[in-house]
C-alpha cells in the first residue's frame, strides 16, 4: 500500500507574484526547489528505518543497493508500462522512456513510476518507493518543471488508488497550480521544452490533458472538490493516436476549437481516442458545474444534448471499444465510462430511485440524496438505470480488468448503488434475477481490481455487505418457488461473498 508519511503543502502565496500570475516563470536570481515549494521533509528509507539502521540517504541507499533493490526498480518500471501506462499514457512510451532515462536520468520521475509499478509487482515495495520519492522531492537540486508535474500527477493517482483521497486531492491541487504557473496550459510550453523531440513535445501536451482528465475524474467520482481546470482556457494541442505516439510519427496537433467546429466543416478530420476522452471529461465538467443551478430546464436540456452529441458524433471506428489490433482501446473505454457516469450524475437526482438501501457505500463519494419530489420524473429513472447497466457491462469486455484505470472502481461503485437500490424494492422475480446478475458482475469486477488497488477492496467490502443484506431480505420476502428452489450452497455463496468473480481475469 502506498503510504506517504510527508505532508505536501505549498507555503502561503501571499506576496508571491508566481501565484498571482499563472504565466510568470521562475525568479531570475533563484530557482525554487521542490523542497522549498512543497514543504517535504526527507526521511530514512523504509528498509533502514524498519531495521533501525543508519541510512545514507541515497536513491536508493547503499544498503538497498547491496540487497538488489535496483533489480526491483527495473521490475517495477516494467510493471508500470505493462499494466498502467495505457490507462494514463502521458509519459513517453516504453522504448522512448527507457532511452530518455538512460540518457538523462530523472530520478524522481522514475521513482514515481516505480511507486505505481510496484502496486502490480510487489506491494511490499510500494512504501519504500513512496518514501524514496518523498526524499527526492525534498532535494534542493530538483527544480519546479514539467517532470515534477509528471511525478506529482503519478503520485496523486497512486494515493487515490490507495484510499488516500484527501491527500491525493491536496497533491493534485498543488500540481494544478504548478502546471499553470509553468504555463503548461499554453501551447508554446510543449514546443519550447521539447528539446527538438516530437515525442517529448507530445508528452508535454498529454501531461496537461492528463492532469485535466484526472482532475475531472476525482471531482466527478468523489464529489469532494470543484473541477477547477474545467474553467481554464487552454491552447494546448490535442493528443494523437496511441500507435503514432509509440512510433514517434506524430502529426501536427489539432486544437479543441477545430474539434468543436468539425461538424460544420467539409474537412474529413480524424480524432484520437484520447481526444474523445477529453471531450467526455469536459462534458462531465459541464454536468458538475450545472448541478447547483438545477432545476433549470433549459440548462438541463443543454447539458443533456451535449452528452447525446458526444455519442452521435462518434465515428464508426470509435463506436466499439476495440482498436485496430482487436484489443480493448483503454482510452475509448474510459471515454464511454465517463459519459455513463456523467449521465448518472445528471439524471440521478431527479429519478424516482430510493438509494437508502445502499447509503453505506461511501468509499468513493458521500451518499447522494435525491431532489425534492416535485421534480421527480420517470425518464430520469430510466436514464439513470440504463447508464448504470452500461457501466457494469464494461466489466465483461475481454482483457485484464487490472489494466483499466483504477478510477473504474468508483464507476462500478456508482453503478452498484443504482443496481442495489433497484434490487432492494424489486417485486419481480425476473427483474430481481437480472439485478442480482448485475450486482454479482460488479462484485466480480471489484474482486479482480482489489488484487492491485486497496480502493477497490474497500468498495468491494461495502458493496458485498449491502448485497448480502438485500439478498437475504429477498429470500425472506419473496416466499415463492423460485427462491425456495435455490439450494443452500447458492445462498451461502452469495451471502458469504465466496466464489464471486472467479471468471474475471488477473493477468
Amino acid at each position: 500500500m502506498l503510504q506517504a508519511t510527508a505532508t505536501i503543502t505549498r507555503p502561503s502565496s501571499s506576496g508571491s507574484s508566481h501565484d498571482q500570475d499563472p504565466d510568470s516563470r521562475q525568479d531570475d536570481h533563484h530557482t525554487p526547489s521542490a523542497s522549498e515549494d512543497w514543504g517535504i521533509v526527507p526521511s530514512a528509507c523504509t528498509a533502514c528505518r524498519g531495521k533501525h539502521l543508519k541510512c545514507d540517504g541515497g536513491h536508493p541507499c547503499s544498503r538497498c543497493q547491496g540487497h538488489g533493490f535496483l533489480c526491483y526498480r527495473k521490475y517495477c518500471v516494467e510493471g508500470f508500462f505493462h499494466f498502467f501506462h495505457k490507462s494514463h499514457p502521458f509519459l513517453h512510451p516504453r522504448e522512448h522512456a527507457i532511452e530518455m532515462l538512460r540518457r538523462r536520468p530523472v530520478l524522481h520521475l522514475e521513482t514515481a513510476m516505480c511507486c505505481i509499478g510496484s502496486q502490480y509487482v510487489s506491494t511490499t515495495l510500494t512504501a519504500n518507493f513512496a518514501l524514496e520519492l518523498e526524499t527526492l522531492l525534498a532535494s534542493p537540486d530538483i527544480p519546479n518543471d514539467g517532470f515534477l508535474v509528471q511525478a506529482l500527477l503519478l503520485f496523486a493517482i497512486g494515493l487515490d488508488g490507495n484510499n488516500e483521497q484527501t491527500k491525493a486531492f491536496q497533491v493534485l491541487s498543488q500540481t494544478q497550480k504548478l502546471a499553470i504557473r509553468l504555463g503548461m496550459h499554453q501551447n508554446d510550453f510543449a514546443t519550447l521544452n521539447s528539446e527538438g523531440s516530437k515525442v517529448l513535445e507530445e508528452s508535454w501536451r498529454r501531461t496537461w490533458w492528463e492532469l485535466y482528465v484526472v482532475s475531472g475524474l476525482i471531482s466527478g467520482l468523489h464529489q469532494i472538490s470543484t473541477f477547477h481546470l474545467c474553467g481554464i482556457t487552454t491552447t494546448v494541442g490535442l493528443p494523437c493516436e496511441e500507435d503514432m505516439f509509440r512510433s514517434g510519427s506524430i502529426p501536427t496537433p489539432h486544437t479543441i476549437d477545430e474539434f468543436d467546429n468539425h461538424p460544420f466543416t467539409n474537412e474529413n478530420l480524424e480524432w484520437s481516442s484520447y481526444t474523445y476522452r477529453i471531450a467526455a471529461v469536459r462534458n462531465l465538467g459541464r454536468v458538475l458545474q450545472s448541478q447547483e443551478a438545477f432545476p433549470d430546464n433549459q440548462l438541463f436540456d443543454r447539458v443533456e444534448n451535449q452528452l447525446a452529441n458526444w455519442r452521435l458524433h462518434l465515428p464508426n471506428s470509435k463506436q466499439e471499444y476495440f482498436d485496430l489490433s482487436g484489443q480493448v482501446d483503454e482510452l475509448l473505454f474510459q471515454a464511454h465510462m465517463i459519459t455513463h457516469v456523467s449521465a448518472i450524475l445528471l439524471h440521478r437526482q431527479f429519478s424516482q430511485l430510493n438509494t437508502s438501501a445502499s447509503q453505506s457505500i461511501t468509499s468513493c463519494a458521500p451518499h447522494a440524496r435525491g431532489a425534492p419530489g416535485s421534480h421527480l420524473n420517470g425518464i430520469h429513472t430510466v436514464r439513470t438505470v440504463q447508464s448504470a447497466t452500461d457501466i457494469t457491462r464494461l466489466i465483461s469486455l475481454p482483457g485484464s480488468l487490472v489494466k483499466h484505470t483504477h478510477f473504474f472502481t468508483c464507476a462500478i461503485a456508482l453503478a452498484s448503488i443504482i443496481h442495489l437500490s433497484c434490487w432492494s424494492v424489486s417485486n419481480s422475480i425476473d427483474e430481481g434475477h437480472d439485478l442480482e446478475g448485475l450486482v454479482r458482475m460488479s462484485i466480480g469486477g471489484l474482486k479482480a481490481m482489489a488484487n492491485v488497488w486497496p480502493s477497490a477492496q474497500k468498495v468491494l467490502s461495502q458493496v458485498t455487505r449491502v448485497a448480502q443484506e438485500i439478498f437475504v431480505n429477498c429470500i425472506s420476502v419473496l416466499n415463492v418457488p423460485l427462491w425456495n428452489a435455490l439450494e443452500d450452497k447458492d445462498i451461502e455463496s452469495f451471502a458469504e461473498g465466496e466464489n464471486i468473480g472467479n471468471d474475471f481475469q488477473f493477468q
